[in-house]
């Protein structure tokens, strides 16, 4: 694996756990209000374990060189055309004096989000009598009005106090960062703008401004009790407990999928399926209050070891006790260890005194455990978890429910439901006569790939520095029209700036040349020329000082240098050869249909990591015109997670093929 390719997997996964990191903070608070010291206790635990979370994620989004580009687009205007879903798709208002920096912000976050962008604050509060954005990203340095005078006009409006803001800052310094957070800003992004960087921050104050208004909401209504556990923070609060113990990654997923199709089998209806799920979730939640050392301990526990490990069916049903959206769903997690014979912990129920939710997870559990490696086992040959399911029948599980997971591996003959397979474990379906079995999401059988259209054309001129170019801006068509941009305006730029300059050594104003010299240091380092903008550097800091002898001495080199490169730059675009036509992708007509219903299946049931790798796989092969456009508008709604939309397009898409 190429360090792309690591960087590509780093970035999902920050991308995937971020979110719910930030669910989890939020939830950790509001549970520590608890009069329970116990309960208390355990919040402020799960608080501190996520706060290092965040520190490490924020410090590996900052290093990171690449960003995942799942959504590329291939429309191919001076920018990426943005986002054009539906209204519950976040909409973001860029504000920037320079026009470079306004348009790449927006094509950066264009792939995900709506984008308004205004280039100054008297244009911003305009757009604003018309729209209401999400977000806003404001640049701090702006002619007339900066970001400052900006962000206090637009809190004076009542209807936009609480719109998060995110400012984009060149300067230097923890002043600039204090200035910021104390004007009310929710965080701040230095020039060189990565795009990384800036998409997950986005996301990230998106997440927890929703998350906000939500539990402020919850809060206003019940007077302060436990917000509604949405299904995101229960699957955030399962991948915390399974993160604890190196070898359940996907352990409580799995759990709790097989065990609402034990339920979906038993006849319970669809209500009663979601309800299991949830609980089958969290049924290790009480494992947050177990030492790490014991968990992942690979010899065999001692009596006091095996005391303490016990103790995570107790603590798990005092934390899931208070939650009362789910009146049961503190019981797969106090009495999944019980046994059928009685022999079981914490309270040694037996038969049908255990109740029936926790029976059908402990079944589940226990064949996790077994298909998975563990710290202590390896994944059992399917035919050796059969018979050991046959042995335990009536002793340690209830004998009707082992028929069921007995009849569910005897419908498995390719054993998909172990983690050999990956997270391809039977989910809750529809009710129907038959089992829903999620695809295997790998290369289609014919093993047959898409082939990478030729490269944007960057030129290749001396000064450019691309590894520093690509740090900032992964995506290569993003980063082509970046650089593209950028030469278009360097002559109004540097016309802009000799204007100043003569302005600024008449002794009449130097503000307005203070702002182009760093308008053009940051743009310089987004595109990777360094040398540059370290002379712009150099110039702002002068004009900061009011260093008029010294602009003097360092102007002219620094416009001769910009006028040498854009002359580099115009020959090299205007020596451009059209590019060869890439190699078409491989139809996928034919596999189509079953990856929709796969689709429509992990909406159904909030799993949104693999309706995101779903989407990026029919990406990956061409189909007629209609089909495309119809699979365009299914992947805006799968980014804004909005299944009706999505079941209605797919319901469009299945009629169109069947044609």
């Amino acid at each position: 694996m190429n360090i792309n390719d690591e960087n590509t997997q780093l970035s999902g996964l920050l991308h995937e756990i971020k979110a719910p990191i930030d669910a989890i903070l939020s939830y950790g608070r509001l549970v520590a209000e608890s009069e329970d010291p116990v309960m208390k206790n355990y919040a402020q635990k799960i608080t501190a374990a996520a706060e290092k979370v965040t520190d490490v994620i924020d410090g590996s989004l900052d290093k990171a060189a690449e960003y995942d580009d799942t959504h590329a687009r291939k429309q191919r205007t001076l920018f990426p055309a943005p986002v054009s879903g539906p209204e519950s798709t976040p909409l973001i208002l860029v504000v920037d004096d320079d026009e470079l920096i306004c348009e790449s912000v927006a094509a950066m976050l264009g792939k995900i989000y709506r984008t308004e962008t205004a280039l100054s604050g008297d244009e911003a509060l305009e757009k604003l009598a018309s729209i209401k954005p999400s977000l806003i990203m404001l640049d701090m340095n702006m002619p007339d009005m900066d970001g400052f005078d900006t962000l206090a006009r637009i809190r004076h409006y009542h209807e936009f106090s609480s719109i998060p803001v995110i400012f984009l800052t060149g300067d230097e310094g923890r002043d600039a960062e204090i200035r910021c957070l104390r004007a009310g800003a929710s965080d701040f992004v230095r020039k060189p703008l990565a795009s990384q960087v800036i998409v997950e921050r986005v996301r990230r104050i998106i997440e927890l401004d929703r998350l906000q208004h939500f539990l402020s909401s919850e809060v206003a209504v019940q007077t302060k009790r436990s917000a509604n556990l949405s299904i995101q923070v229960m699957l955030a609060l399962a991948q915390a407990v399974d993160a604890k113990d190196h070898y359940t990654n996907g352990h409580s997923q799995r759990v709790a999928a097989y065990s609402a199709e034990i339920a979906r089998r038993m006849g319970k209806t669809q209500h009663e399926q979601d309800d299991i799920y949830a609980m089958g979730l969290l049924h290790d939640v009480g494992k947050i209050g177990v030492s790490e050392a014991i968990i992942n301990k690979t010899s065999r526990l001692d009596d006091d070891e095996y005391t303490q490990i016990k103790k995570h069916t107790e603590i798990g049903h005092r934390i899931l006790k208070i939650i009362t959206e789910i009146p049961g769903l503190a019981t797969g997690a106090r009495w999944h260890h019980e046994r059928y014979d009685g022999r079981g912990y914490p309270d040694g129920l037996c038969g049908e005194n255990i109740p029936e939710e926790a029976r059908i997870i402990c079944i589940a559990d226990c064949y996790d455990a077994m298909t998975s490696n563990r710290s202590y086992s390896n994944v059992r040959e399917q035919s050796a978890v059969r018979a050991e399911m046959i042995r335990c029948k009536g002793s340690q599980f209830d004998p009707v429910i082992t028929d069921i997971m007995i009849a569910m591996i005897d419908d498995d003959p390719e054993y998909k439901m172990s983690e050999r397979a990956g997270h391809n474990a039977v989910i809750p379906s529809d009710n129907s006569d038959t089992e829903t079995v999620r695809p295997v999401r790998d290369t289609p059988k014919n093993n047959t790939r898409a082939v990478t259209p030729g490269a944007p054309f960057i030129p290749d001129i001396a000064g450019l520095d691309m590894t520093a170019a690509r740090r900032n801006i992964a995506d290569e068509e993003i980063l082509a029209l970046t650089v593209k941009r950028f030469y278009e305006l360097m002559p109004i730029k540097l016309q802009k700036l000799k204007e100043a300059y003569e302005t600024a050594v008449a002794g009449v104003d130097i503000s307005a040349y203070r702002i182009g010299v760093h308008s053009m240091k940051s743009g310089s380092a987004t595109i990777g020329l360094i040398a540059l903008s370290e002379m712009a550097r150099a110039l702002e800091l002068l004009a900061n000082d009011n260093d008029l002898t010294g602009i003097r001495e360092l102007h002219e080199p620094f416009v001769n240098e910009w006028e040498q490169l854009y002359t580099k730059l115009d020959a090299a675009y205007k020596q451009q050869a059209p590019k060869a036509a890439a190699s078409e992708r491989p139809d996928g007509t034919a596999m189509l249909p079953e990856l929709l219903e796969a689709l429509r299946s992990y909406m159904k049931n909030t799993d949104i990591e693999a309706a995101d790798d779903t989407i990026k796989l029919t990406e990956t092969y061409k189909y007629s015109e209609s089909i495309q456009n119809m699979l365009n508008e299914l992947k805006t709604a799968v980014l804004a997670f909005d299944e009706d939309a999505a079941s209605e397009l797919i319901n469009k898409m299945t009629e169109e093929l069947t044609k």
